[in-house]
């Protein structure tokens, strides 16, 4: 998709640093939406999910629906885990240890799909002690190049 396809697509855009973004909803979720482009095309689209919850098995309930919304669109996920960093330890596999382990930072949620030149993570990781939901869109051909090209950047910048 072209950088103009993706204007045309959300009249609503705002420019940032690296591309151009949106506040609205995905999915029924308060969301913002961030796009980066390289040579004027769709690299990287990120949407990053709003909606206060009470508790972290709340989190982890959206990211559940949006998992079966996603496998829906795109088929059985690539990879579906449960990192731990650090290893489980005191936290164990109960229900429990994993909410506390998301809220502190010891573990996150990560679901993938891969579609053509296309990867899809949809995840779930603490930020400030409260969880935080995400799908990230990257071309796979595209992405490397962009990151090529920020990292060119910042060199020309010393």
């Amino acid at each position: 998709m072209s950088e103009d396809e993706v204007k045309r697509a959300y009249p609503q855009l705002l420019p940032i640093e690296q591309g151009l973004y949106f506040e609205g909803e995905t999915a029924g979720h308060k969301s913002v939406t961030a796009f980066a482009f390289s040579e004027h095309r769709l690299a990287f689209a990120a949407i990053v999910f709003q909606t206060t919850r009470q508790t972290v098995a709340q989190y982890i309930d959206d990211y559940n629906e949006l998992k079966t919304l996603l496998t829906q669109k795109y088929g059985a996920p690539r990879h579906d885990n449960v990192n731990w960093r650090e290893g489980k330890g005191f936290l164990g596999d109960s229900p429990d240890g994993l909410t506390t382990a998301l809220r502190l930072g010891y573990a996150t949620l990560e679901t993938q799909w891969t579609t053509g030149e296309t990867l899809i993570r949809l995840e779930c990781e603490s930020k400030k002690l409260t969880p935080e939901i995400s799908i990230k869109y990257a071309s796979l051909r595209l992405m490397p190049r962009m990151i090529q090209k920020n990292d060119q950047a910042k060199v020309d910048d010393l």
